[in-house]
């Protein structure tokens, strides 16, 4: 990448890298990730040493610093300094894909818990004794409202689908099969994002989503389960604000990591 700018090596920060994960307090070791099988992963010092290796010319003065993170951490950085929470002190974000993500911004700072693994939202328990998870736990929302969770249940129906936006034609159709997994995953999600709401009080809820997911019956089903499961005092209070993922997302979510640590004064790995 650096070969084509001559002079971006003398003006990079840092090295920011996204993962699907729990991140230590450090930002330099996985220590779990269901969606890779990983397990206490030193991933930053590897990308380092790496770069050591290949990239001589821009490891003058020290070497780069390298920082991993939850991607959605990173994400949640991102949209606090360049998108849509910009004047937020206070919000949470979901993101829903193959797995599901969440981060949280309190009193204008990153709250990534005294570990790290604050937001592990995808492994909280939706359903007891429920489905078994790829983390070792049952019932976790992943197993319940992510991307994989739904294909999987419509492929135990027996629908040919593949992807969200074929589930809400089949469901458009009038496929209880379709409906009935559209409402069991929005439900779950749903619910869940009320648990956030009255644990956090947050200005907002950002969900962060693949093209389309929110537009049919899975996005009703999630503001339906929202609106039925936090406390009536406060129902209808917090903003649901959400918008679609693309593959530049995840490219500045990843940048805004050493963005944000040389900004706010952070120590590097």
């Amino acid at each position: 990448m650096l070969a084509a700018h001559a002079d971006a090596a003398d003006k990079l920060l840092g090295l920011g890298v996204t993962l699907s994960g729990f991140i230590d307090e450090h930002q330099s070791t996985c220590v779990q990730s269901t969606l890779l099988s990983w397990r206490d992963v030193p991933l930053a010092d590897l990308i380092r040493q790496s770069i050591h290796q290949h990239c001589p010319t821009i490891n003058q003065g020290g070497g780069i610093a390298v920082a991993i993170e939850n991607d959605a951490k990173a994400l949640a950085v991102s949209e606090k300094r360049f998108g849509h929470a910009r004047e937020l002190s206070n919000f949470t974000l979901v993101s829903h894909g193959a797995g599901i993500g969440n981060a949280h911004f309190i009193s204008g700072q990153l709250h990534r818990g005294f570990h790290g693994g604050a937001g592990e939202i995808a492994h909280c328990t939706i359903e007891l004794d429920g489905l078994p998870c790829r983390c070792g736990k049952r019932g976790c929302l992943d197993t319940l409202a992510s991307l994989n969770a739904i294909m999987e249940r419509a492929k135990a129906e027996s629908l040919e689908v593949n992807s969200l936006a074929e589930l809400e034609k089949l469901a458009a159709r009038g496929s209880n099969a379709a409906i009935g997994i559209l409402h069991r995953a929005g439900t779950a999600l749903g619910l869940a994002i009320s648990h956030l709401i009255q644990i956090n009080d947050p200005d907002m809820i950002l969900i962060a989503h693949q093209e389309q997911s929110f537009s049919g019956l899975f996005g009703t089903v999630v503001q339906q389960s929202i609106d039925a499961n936090v406390l009536p005092g406060v129902a209808g209070l917090t903003p649901v604000k959400t918008f679609a993922l693309n593959d530049d997302t995840w490219a500045r979510a990843a940048a805004s990591i050493p963005a944000h640590r040389f900004l706010v004064g952070l120590k590097s790995c």
